[in-house]
């Protein structure tokens, strides 16, 4: 998982009993391939949480794997897995042009 960027889907905590430490299980989602993992970590474990940078893009086009964004002011463009765009996007997006948040 080193290295990695995933997205909680879900998590869980489980208590442990006497000396033994809770549990948390958790979904995760993969962003750059979109597989699905499952895991459980221990109590005393801490992820890192990466800042989040939210901007406004354009869809441009999309190919079998990846979806096509553009800058609207600096016009660098951003290639994005398809796995990991929300599956309501790609309806309202068959049009360049198209904002996304």
């Amino acid at each position: 998982m080193e290295g990695k960027i995933y997205k909680v889907l879900a998590a869980n905590y489980h208590a442990g009993q006497g000396k033994m430490g809770g549990v948390t299980h958790a979904q995760l989602k993969n962003l750059s391939t979109g597989t699905l993992l499952d895991r459980a970590f221990r109590a005393d474990l801490r992820l890192e949480e990466l800042p989040i940078q939210k901007q406004t893009m354009e869809f441009l086009y999309s190919d079998a794997d990846q979806c096509y964004f553009i800058h609207p002011d600096t016009y660098e463009q951003l290639g994005v897995p398809a796995s990991v765009i929300p599956s309501s996007l790609p309806s309202t997006a068959n049009v360049a042009g198209h904002r996304v948040c």
